[in-house]
């Protein structure tokens, strides 16, 4: 996938992009099918609340399941991310934040 020029100006207008559609809805299910057994697992990249131990953060999800490391390196994303920087790519971080808005602790 190439970003259009019409994207690359939104992208410099605004500062980011949002690009509807990049992942179907069952590719986006299945990500989000995977996040119950990370939760679970007791990595300590999952932050959890102190008063109820639900995770409120999972990070380094790609270094963890397999499905989130193919995801960072899906030609849909790497493409545009490539275009726009072509020096050498790095993963600075993949994290979910599940906490509920208003509830728990402060951030």
């Amino acid at each position: 996938m190439t970003l259009s020029d019409a994207q690359l100006a939104e992208l410099t207008e605004q500062g980011f992009l949002v690009l509807p559609g990049l992942f179907t809805a069952d590719e986006v299910d299945r990500l989000c099918g995977r996040l119950p057994a990370l939760f679970a697992d007791g990595d300590p990249a999952n932050i959890v609340e102190k008063d109820s131990g639900e995770v409120r953060t999972s990070m380094g999800l790609h270094l963890r399941d397999a499905l989130f490391a193919r995801l960072v390196r899906h030609p849909r994303l790497l493409g545009p991310a490539r275009q726009l920087y072509p020096e050498p790519l790095y993963i600075q971080q993949v994290k979910v934040n599940v906490k509920a808005a208003f509830s728990g602790e402060v951030w």
